[in-house]
């Protein structure tokens, strides 16, 4: 009888611990239930990685795990520091994503310091903005900017530079080619010859794109897109004062070597040195439409006539109309220090147009938040005007000569 009770009082006990354990099972699962919805395990927002580094940029990447069609107001984008505390309190730059394609999104961030580690996470708001989700912390490293191809020093060995007065008291020489970049590789260097141009390769614009390109919108130190490398038009991709493009290190050139002209230098050069009139001219320079322009003390080698002026229209024909110039005669008056500036035309978002009709090459100089001043010419005329600073324009640098 006792061993009865025994076993009876024994299972009963059994019967006890499986409720408990059941119980404890249930609240488990319920805090996780509880986890999956609200807390840490399954975040509203996923940080990507980042990708397209160069010593300036990169694209950042995130992924959400909320349906943004559901709300009112959606939000979502990158928030980027130097340091992981600030990372954590929240502080630091926000950049929005502009677009959602499967719930997936990017933000390509400029304006970084070459060789800098950076921290970063996604964050997203629902019906308001002030209310953020953040995602996980993430790293990076920018690139040191120090690459330099083979081969791309100065390869127009048969440009001598002269002296060009931009102000009563201060001469320049200019670069031996437009400026040009390749943004994969990061990588700035000067056209081979004065008479390059890129044209519609300046389309593909991108910062993967492994070509060169050499239009640029206007180069800001504050706004998205540093060094005018992007194809977006927003104003804030181009906001702030002007970063000088001089100061990367351009071909083999050390940082700081070049420099973009101002308004006031451009405008001088082309129209108020003495004898102005006689050291500039529209033409046709091996088969490409421009401008040239003759340093101060100019002496117009044997053999070779140069046309000061201009052509009585704007027709694009003006340019061989008005002088032509062969490559040997070219190879004359350059290394005699004259200037070939290409009527490269103008890339705006991702139409380029008017290439070997007119050109526009920007100063340093802005006209107000949103407009910069640029140098232009045509067949018939050149003269300094302001337009929006997202056109993407050629940019010629100089250096001083006491440099």
């Amino acid at each position: 009888m006792s061993r009865s009770c025994n076993f009876s009082k024994d299972r009963k006990k059994i019967i006890e611990n499986m409720k408990k354990i059941l119980l404890f099972a249930c609240v488990c699962m319920g805090m996780m239930l509880v986890s999956c919805d609200n807390g840490p395990s399954l975040k509203k927002v996923v940080t990507g990685d980042a990708t397209n580094i160069t010593d300036y940029s990169a694209q950042l990447h995130g992924t959400l795990n909320v349906d943004p069609n559901g709300y009112a107001s959606f939000y979502c984008g990158i928030l980027i520091a130097k340091t992981q505390e600030e990372i954590k309190e929240h502080v630091g730059k926000y950049y929005q994503s502009s677009s959602i394609q499967d719930k997936a999104f990017q933000v390509n961030v400029y304006g970084l310091t070459p060789n800098t580690h950076y921290y970063y996470c996604t964050w997203v708001a629902m019906n308001r903005i002030e209310d953020k989700s953040f995602g996980k912390i993430k790293a990076f490293t920018t690139l040191d900017g120090t690459g330099v191809p083979e081969g791309e020093e100065h390869p127009n060995t048969n440009y001598v530079a002269k002296p060009f007065s931009v102000s009563s008291k201060k001469q320049v020489y200019f670069s031996p080619g437009n400026l040009q970049y390749q943004p994969n590789a990061t990588i700035w260097r000067f056209a081979s010859q004065q008479v390059d141009y890129l044209g519609s390769a300046n389309r593909n614009t991108a910062l993967t794109y492994d070509g060169w390109i050499d239009l640029f919108g206007w180069s800001t130190e504050e706004g998205f897109s540093y060094f005018g490398v992007s194809t977006d038009t927003a104003a804030n991709y181009y906001s702030g004062t002007f970063k000088d493009w001089g100061c990367k290190r351009i071909g083999r050139d050390e940082a700081n070597t070049w420099r973009t002209m101002s308004l006031e230098e451009w405008s001088y050069v082309t129209s108020k040195r003495n004898n102005c009139h006689e050291l500039i001219g529209c033409a046709l320079v091996m088969d490409v439409k421009g401008l040239i322009l003759l340093p101060d003390d100019w002496q117009c080698p044997e053999g070779v006539t140069f046309k000061p002026g201009f052509y009585p229209s704007e027709d694009k024909a003006g340019y061989g109309a008005h002088q032509n110039i062969d490559d040997i005669e070219w190879q004359a008056l350059e290394h005699a220090g004259a200037i070939f500036l290409p009527a490269a035309g103008y890339r705006a978002g991702l139409d380029v147009g008017n290439v070997q009709v007119d050109a526009f090459y920007w100063t340093s100089t802005a006209n107000d938040a949103d407009k910069a001043y640029y140098m232009y010419f045509n067949p018939s005329v050149v003269d300094c005007n302001s337009w929006w600073r997202h056109h993407a324009y050629s940019v010629r640098l100089v250096r001083d000569v006491n440099k």
